[in-house]
């Protein structure tokens, strides 16, 4: 997406978009409507780089999503030892990815007190002043991502099956605040094999 290449890639905390199946799979559990996503970049004139992605929340089940990728070339020329030209190829490779995300909100009981009772509550010797909030309380969201990842270079072709998994918190009682941790492409090698 352009703004999370605006932003210097540094995306993963902020990720609440269909993109977030490639930055930051918990991120889509802060979608509330249906989200399609195309971004094209191109890069030397010659390298293509094509994203879609599309996330669908799910009401009291969590986020599902998909998404497509694909990074061509334009063509180059076969050339033998002899410097003869012997045709053209075009190496390309694609990944497609299934995601899925869940929010789960972390009760809030010194917001809750404090909404009830007022600033404090006290009892016979004993005085309680309430914070604003609890530290840990807020949205935790958690999300993982299972993509194939498939490349072809002249003859040759590989495939690997990879995951990425995040989790996402914001807490309340600091509303700028985001933290995020991202695992990303954990799973098989690539080995090119000749067809």
């Amino acid at each position: 997406g352009a703004r999370a290449l605006a932003m210097g890639e540094a995306f993963g905390p902020v990720a609440d978009g269909a993109e977030a199946i490639y930055w930051n799979p918990a991120g889509l559990a802060q979608l509330r409507t249906p989200q399609l996503s195309y971004t094209r970049s191109e890069f030397l004139q010659f390298f293509h780089h094509d994203f879609a992605a599309f996330a669908q929340p799910l009401p009291s089940f969590g986020t599902l999503g998909i998404s497509f990728t694909h990074l061509s070339q334009d063509s180059l020329p076969v050339v033998s030892n002899s410097n003869i030209t012997l045709g053209r190829f075009a190496p390309h490779s694609e990944a497609v990815a299934i995601a899925y995300a869940h929010a789960f909100p972390m009760d809030d009981s010194e917001g809750k007190n404090l909404r009830y009772f007022g600033q404090s509550w006290s009892l016979p010797g004993a005085y309680h002043p309430f914070t604003d909030h609890d530290f840990w309380a807020g949205a935790l969201a958690v999300g993982v991502s299972l993509k194939v990842l498939q490349e072809s270079l002249y003859q040759r072709n590989t495939s690997a099956v990879a995951v990425d998994g995040g989790v996402l918190f914001k807490p309340v009682a600091l509303e700028d605040l985001s933290l995020s941790f991202v695992l990303r492409n954990l799973g098989s090698k690539e080995r090119f094999i000749a067809y």
